[in-house]
């Protein structure tokens, strides 16, 4: 993994991946220009590891471009199986945002791909600064909350 220096022209496609997310859809412009700092931009080469099954999820990540696949370990005795592939714009680990749950899948680079990524401590920051933000994250999470009750 190669950290990446994120350009001023990046923000406008980074604006707009965080747009299609449904907890920050609801920022204005200048709430979400406030995170830009905080986001990173890194660069995985094919076989690297973005995030493994178990990990801490204290992180979201967005796919610039590239191509990643999804892998899943069932059992302890058995190696990890494909499950899915992202392509660019696709986002992953929102939900680690608001609950620090292990990640539930092993993401990694199936070609050279750049990827986003937005620290839980920076997202928390970003709800510190912004109680209309706060409220709208709540809601979101609440609805999440509810349909996996279903």
């Amino acid at each position: 993994m190669k950290r990446l220096p994120m350009p001023k022209s990046e923000f406008m496609s980074l604006a707009w991946s965080l747009r299609k997310i449904d907890f920050f859809c609801s920022l204005s412009p200048d709430q979400v220009q406030e995170m830009f700092p905080d986001i990173l931009l890194s660069e995985y080469q094919p076989g690297e590891f973005i995030c493994k099954q178990g990990d801490p999820g204290d992180a979201l990540y967005i796919l610039k471009n590239g191509r990643l696949t999804i892998e899943v370990k069932k059992g302890w005795f058995r190696g990890a199986s494909p499950v899915g592939v992202l392509g660019p714009g696709e986002v992953f680990g929102e939900l680690a945002l608001l609950s620090s749950q292990p990640r539930a899948a092993t993401i990694r680079a199936a070609e050279t791909s750049q990827v986003y990524a937005l620290l839980q401590v920076d997202f928390w920051r970003a709800l510190d600064r912004s109680p209309a933000f706060d409220l709208e994250v709540r809601k979101v999470a609440e609805r999440r909350k509810l349909r996996m009750q279903r």
